[in-house]
């Protein structure tokens, strides 16, 4: 599978863009690196858009881009 974005939330948080179960659906997962968890947050993620951190503090959330089918 392909990884088309990461980031580093913390010091054992890693949030990734792949499309690990089909090659036409894209998926946000969030990774462990201590525990070594891994859990799939949502589908239909587009890929070409960049994951970002916005807020500030203990405010902090991620954005990102999920297509929506009409």
């Amino acid at each position: 599978y392909t990884v088309a974005d990461f980031m580093f939330w913390d010091n054992e948080t890693i949030y990734f863009v792949a499309n690990r179960e089909s090659t036409h659906t894209w998926s946000l997962y969030r990774y462990n690196l201590t525990t070594k968890a891994l859990k799939k947050i949502t589908d239909d993620i587009s890929y070409n858009q960049k994951i970002r951190r916005v807020g500030t503090d203990n405010n902090e959330k991620l954005l990102f881009t999920k297509n929506i089918s009409r």
